[in-house]
């Protein structure tokens, strides 16, 4: 009682000068919605207090009501403050939310990000400015009370508890206040993109203005750029328009990221100057997620006028922390900090309010790729308006990625905080570099012709300093001859010499045809497009040496007509670029990958027949392949090559647009997947590799095709960029040698490239179960480095021309300079484990050693095991090995009956390693995966034994196709499951809870993995093959199990029939409850309780074909391999 006596005294004597108090939730009668159902508790403490416990694996959010809801005095607007204690991980409870009832019954929330673990949330109320409301007209009706507060939880968090507190209140005070921000300019450096109805209209940019001069109906503006931020929703949108001759009406169209669409309503403009004020706040409640004015629209009632667009402004209301405006600066638009220019580190604030100064605390933490961090204080006070730069005073220590967070609270409220972010990259820049690219190709994707003048400049700067030398992009066809016989290369002239002179030739795309010079199947007319074809090459000869025909043309979503219709296209295209510039190069359109999608099942062999009747109108063939490394490889090893050998096609390959979206795994997995997939796709003969994307398309962060590039939207560096810029760096003017093999090293990935007189070893490990692995190196090199992801170098000792290279999951390059020669000495020291770990029995480790050393050598090796795992017998051992000698140490490991690594991530076991006579010394890590325990009785309430809701599962279909982008997972809502397994004495239970927003499943039988749809994979002990089973709720409502595959010596159809399964569908949920008979399956229970193989696929489709699948472990769905399947055991 005395802590909590005196916790909320200190919180009391904070606010009650000023505030009345509502009610104290720790005291009032209160009651949980749906607690039992959500795993949710409302429980009191000995010292007179209420605990809310719940789990966040059960459900995402809380509700907690007053049994008795509490009047609001006056209009119930002004600020509440809301005490608490977070008994939980602070990261883990993403909002506390307010609750308020209007007399109708109306509920009203407001949301706040809680900071520290013990305090108090402000929340500034008014009648308009609320985030959700349900049950009304969305308008709050006077008198107001206070119903409750609820809870919003991370993702995935697990259990968590808090303790809330007083409610105060004082009306009539905010803490917000008027901010406005210049939003658009309507200048060059913006790009503005023209459509009339009825009628013609032309624009004239000028530097800071944009004139339109129609003679139509309705005139529409459109511009990639002009999202609204969700950050401080505005309040009113305020266009400067000036009417010079004519009558015009004005108003602009918004969208959200579902498609949503409204017009606001129009305006009529006057003559001459024009200040015209659109209310936000009614529009922006109806939308949800991104919203963006999806056009500016001109409405013409004498279909003649002259109208320019001089500004527009956001206005909103904003606290004090929010209204500040945080930017890192490095002295360039693209915020790369250059070796040499340290000092030009420094971080401005604006200070966006109207009509009040703020005084400001600074927080500032830099972390670089690898964590190490720096904190730095800064204060200033800021007029209305006023921007303030401030230098760092502070040098990075190593180069690559940072990222900045400030932590920015109003001095006057220091409760009040927000954070925001910003990177840099620390750079040794690799270019840009004069004279065209030679050898292998370094080269990004980009769209600058989507972005005006200014942005288009930033691309080229940015793509120029990390080394790039080619840029692939879209010449469009239809906005360079719009209408016949009018042409307009102003836009393309500018991108060849923006680009061009930073020493970058474009890949330049010949596609998209006007809809004027289209037949019925969107196929380009022919005589049109030659002309087109030979003007457009004539203009850039001696300038453009790369030329595409067209882009991905065997998706639809690209290509809506047949391949021999694309290999016309491409014959007549080479004769006119042969004729125009015999020197240039000729690709074919760059084909999206070498399996077939669903979307393309009616021509599944285009890209053959496009190569074979195509032969002799490229010089190359253009290959894409977007997705992490291990499904590029696939693509390329198992598809791509030998297609080309079966073909014939002796013309190289270019990997000119393949990458890895950050919304797959997070930037740093897109960081490594650029490292990989470059190197290999070398090593596989590819002439060169462009990087999916330059810069972000938009904001989005579940839009894949948002977050593809090397910097954000806003030219923040991710981490893929200082990844880039070390190898354009490192291995610009190098030559592929050989990929090098090490012996009992599974999945280890070695190259050796030859630069000058230098030797580069890239290489990973793509082994998930091993930490780093040390590999011997013998070398004539009279000096050897490391050189990590970001460009850091560290020096690596030789020892009588040998060295130790760590090769570990993230990648790294070995550098041995002035060397002729290298060869791979083996593994010094390996530690291998004995697969699964299953509770209450034996788990072996060897440890195998090897002396690559001339002379005799002791190596000192030592075992830790982790928590629930002990070894038998000895953990610290000596070895004396002869040279050449190997060893190997047997050891036994006891695992617990109850052990199982923490939310099925692996333990580690870990080598401590030391050779004499060598600086040789580290440390080998072994993850240690336990089986899956289940039981033996299954209880309903109890947690999932394995969850499908991460980005990590899901293989996407569509992501290649921008047509088909409204089908890439949008997260759990869109599709995710949980699943349970059980077992009694005669049979395998299985409940699969699929929550998916669409249900299609029109197949039957054989195609059921074509609609929505579960596929089980099982594999038992002492059987020939395994199991895959469908489970399928039919379009009828009817439940189907079908047997794709049984054991050896099993009749699939005949098994089947013993199989029982219901099916059901309520709201966008879909369970399937399976009952799979032990004697079917020619097991017993004892097989259950010894453990087998299990995996499961959970299948999506919605309406448009199988999209997507979500899986628990590769090996069922894109290849069958049932030794990658999951370890479960029955357990009592």
């Amino acid at each position: 009682m005395k802590y909590r006596f005196g916790f909320w005294l200190g919180m009391t004597l904070c606010f009650s000068l000023w505030a009345a108090e509502l009610t104290d939730f720790g005291v009032a009668k209160t009651w949980m919605h749906q607690a039992e159902e959500r795993g949710q508790s409302s429980v009191r403490t000995a010292d007179g207090g209420t605990v809310l416990r719940w789990d966040g694996q059960r459900a995402g959010y809380a509700e907690l009501f007053l049994a008795e809801p509490v009047p609001v005095p006056g209009k119930g607007e002004g600020l509440f403050w809301l005490e608490y204690r977070n008994l939980s991980e602070p990261a883990a409870l993403r909002s506390i939310n307010l609750r308020l009832r209007d007399q109708k019954g109306e509920m009203f929330q407001w949301k706040q990000r809680p900071g520290e673990k013990n305090g108090a949330l402000s929340f500034d109320v008014s009648a308009d400015n609320f985030s959700d409301c349900w049950g009304g007209n969305g308008r709050p009706e006077l008198p107001l009370e206070v119903a409750g507060r609820g809870f919003d939880f991370a993702a995935g968090s697990g259990v968590g508890a808090i303790e809330p507190g007083r409610l105060t209140f004082e009306a009539g005070r905010h803490l917000r206040f008027p901010a406005r921000e210049v939003w658009r300019s309507f200048g060059e450096d913006e790009l503005w993109q023209l459509q009339a109805h009825r009628g013609r209209a032309r624009v004239v940019e000028e530097a800071d203005s944009l004139t339109v001069d129609a003679a139509a109906e309705i005139v529409i503006l459109r511009d990639r750029g002009l999202l609204l931020e969700t950050f401080g929703r505005p309040r009113e949108m305020r266009f400067r328009v000036r009417l010079d001759s004519g009558e015009a009406q004005f108003a602009p169209e918004l969208r959200d990221s579902t498609g949503k669409v409204r017009l606001l309503p129009k305006q009529r403009l006057k003559q001459g100057e024009n200040e015209l004020r659109f209310p936000l706040r009614e529009a922006l409640r109806e939308f949800s997620g991104l919203v963006s004015v999806e056009c500016l629209k001109l409405f013409l009632p004498s279909r003649q006028a002259r109208v320019t667009l001089e500004q527009a402004e956001l206005s909103r209301e904003l606290t004090p922390a929010e209204a500040v405006r945080f930017r890192v600066e490095t002295g360039n638009g693209v915020r790369v900090l250059k070796l040499g220019e340290e000092r030009a580190l420094a971080v401005t604030f604006t200070n966006t309010l109207t009509d009040r100064p703020v005084e400001l605390a600074a927080g500032l933490e830099i972390m670089d790729y690898h964590g190490r961090c720096k904190v730095l204080e800064k204060t200033l006070r800021l007029l209305p308006g006023e921007r303030r730069c401030l230098p760092l005073d502070w040098k990075p220590e190593r180069f690559g990625w940072h990222r900045i967070r400030c932590t920015l609270s109003d001095r006057s409220v220091p409760e009040e905080k927000r954070q925001v972010s910003n990177s840099f990259a620390y750079l040794k820049p690799a270019g840009p570099t004069p004279g065209r690219a030679e050898g292998f190709l370094f080269g990004v994707c980009s769209h600058p012709e989507r972005w005006g003048k200014r942005v288009r400049e930033l691309e080229a700067e940015a793509a120029g300093l990390c080394g790039a030398k080619v840029m692939r992009n879209d010449t469009e066809w239809n906005l360079i001859q719009p209408e016949p016989g009018i042409w307009n290369y102003s836009l393309f002239d500018h991108i060849v010499e923006a680009f061009g002179k930073r020493g970058i030739e474009l890949n330049a795309i010949l596609a998209y045809s006007p809809l004027w010079a289209r037949d019925r199947e969107q196929f380009p007319r022919q005589d049109a497009w030659r002309n087109f074809v030979r003007r457009t090459v004539e203009r850039y000869r001696d300038r453009i040496r790369f030329w595409e025909v067209w882009n991905e043309p065997d998706l639809p979503g690209f290509a809506p007509f047949g391949s021999d219709r694309y290999v016309e296209m491409l014959k007549n295209a080479y004769t006119e670029i042969k004729l125009a510039a015999p020197e240039a190069v000729v690709l074919t359109g760059g084909f999206a990958t070498s399996v077939t999608l669903p979307q393309m099942l009616a021509d599944p062999d285009r890209q053959k027949r496009i190569l074979a009747e195509g032969r002799g109108s490229y010089q190359v063939h253009a290959f894409h392949g977007h997705g992490d490394f291990p499904y590029f490889a696939q693509l390329v090893d198992l598809n791509l090559l030998p297609m080309r050998r079966k073909l014939g096609v002796t013309e190289p390959w270019y990997a000119n647009e393949t990458a890895l979206t950050s919304t797959e795994g997070g930037e740093r997995k897109q960081a490594e997947a650029l490292f990989k997939k470059l190197l290999y796709a070398w090593s596989r003969g590819s002439i060169g590799y462009n990087w999916y994307d330059l810069r972000d398309d938009g904001y989005s962060k579940t839009d894949g095709e948002h977050n593809y590039g090397m910097l954000t939207h806003d030219f923040q560096p991710k981490p893929v960029y200082a990844v880039y810029n070390m190898l354009a760096g490192t291995f610009s003017g190098a030559e592929f040698l050989r990929q090098e093999q090490v012996a009992g090293a599974k999945n280890l990935w070695l190259f050796t490239f030859r630069s000058g007189n230098t030797l580069l070893l890239p290489g990973w490990s793509e082994n998930s179960g091993y930490g780093c692995r040390p590999v011997a190196v013998r070398t004539d090199a009279r000096r050897a480095e490391r050189i990590d992801l970001m460009g850091n170098i560290e020096p690596l000792p030789l020892v009588n021309g040998l060295l130790l290279f760590e090769i570990g999951p993230e990648p790294a390059t070995l550098r041995l300079i002035e060397a002729h020669k290298s060869e791979i000495a083996g593994c010094p020291v390996q530690l291998a484990g004995g697969g699964l770990a299953v509770p209450g029995r034996e788990y072996p480790v060897t440890v195998l050693l090897e002396n690559p050393l001339g002379t005799a050598a002791d190596f000192e090796v030592a075992l830790t095991a982790p928590a629930g795992l002990e070894f038998q017998g000895e953990t610290l051992r000596r070895f004396r090995l002869e040279a050449g000698e190997k060893r190997r140490w047997n050891c036994v490991a006891v695992t617990g009956r109850t052990f199982r690594a923490a939310g099925q991530e692996p333990a580690v076991i870990r080598l401590r390693y030391a050779v004499s006579g060598t600086p040789w010394k580290g440390e080998e890590s072994l993850m240690v995966r336990a089986a899956v325990a289940i039981p033996a009785a299954d209880r309903p309430d109890r947690k999932p034994d394995f969850r499908l809701d991460r980005v990590g599962q899901v293989q996407s279909f569509f992501r290649n196709d921008p047509a088909m982008s409204h089908l890439v997972w949008k997260g759990p809502e869109d599709l995710s499951a949980e699943i349970r397994l059980a077992a009694d004495a005669e049979a395998l239970e299985l409940s699969v809870a699929v929550r998916d927003d669409i249900h299609v499943q029109p197949f039957r039988g054989a195609a059921v993995w074509q609609g929505d749809n579960v596929q089980i994979g099982l594999a038992f002990p002492n059987q020939r093959g395994f199991w895959e089973i469908g489970l399928s709720r039919l379009e009828d409502g009817t439940s189907e199990v079908f047997v794709w595959r049984a054991a050896y010596g099993f009749a699939p159809a005949v098994v089947a029939k013993q199989f029982r399964l219901i099916a059901e569908r309520k709201g966008t949920v879909t369970t399937y409850q399976a009952k799979l008979p032990f004697r079917a399956l020619g097991i017993t229970s004892e097989t259950a309780q010894s453990g087998f193989r299990f995996n499961l696929v959970v299948n999506d489709n919605d309406g448009g074909g199988r999209e997507s699948f979500m899986r628990i472990a590769s090996g069922l769905a894109e290849y069958k391999q049932p030794e990658l399947f999951p370890y479960v055991m029955v357990v009592e």
